[in-house]
């Protein structure tokens, strides 16, 4: 499976990745960041998670046949929300103390899209 954009492509992993994967893991900016720790900020703001978030959208209703697609994203990361709603998303409410990360609670933004959304995308 390939799911590719102008921009960006998506390809399942394999063995032939192999070196990729270890190239990658050997550069040494990688090991500066962990998931909750902004990733490659350099690549903020040209719209690839638009841009791919869209796709996988597309993917999932016109390929998977799926009715729906639901994305969770935690209410204080802005651009994250932001890159559900321009990918057709709808904010459907808010799980209040959702997600616990150390000693504190977290709401979370629940998103969801279905086959009838995707024409205005």
């Amino acid at each position: 499976m390939e799911i590719s954009t102008e921009r960006l492509c998506l390809r399942k992993y394999d063995k032939s990745c192999i070196n990729d994967y270890y190239r990658l893991k050997s550069c040494s900016v990688v090991w500066d960041y962990s998931p909750f720790v902004p990733v490659f900020p350099e690549f903020w703001n040209q719209g690839f998670a638009t841009e791919i978030a869209t796709k996988l959208v597309l993917y999932a209703i016109n390929d998977l046949n799926y009715e729906r697609v639901e994305a969770l994203v935690l209410t204080d990361n802005k651009a994250s929300c932001r890159v559900m709603e321009k990918a057709g998303f709808k904010c459907e409410g808010i799980l209040r103390y959702f997600n616990k990360h150390e000693d504190n609670y977290r709401d979370v933004n629940y998103y969801g899209i279905i086959s009838s959304d995707i024409k205005l995308i």
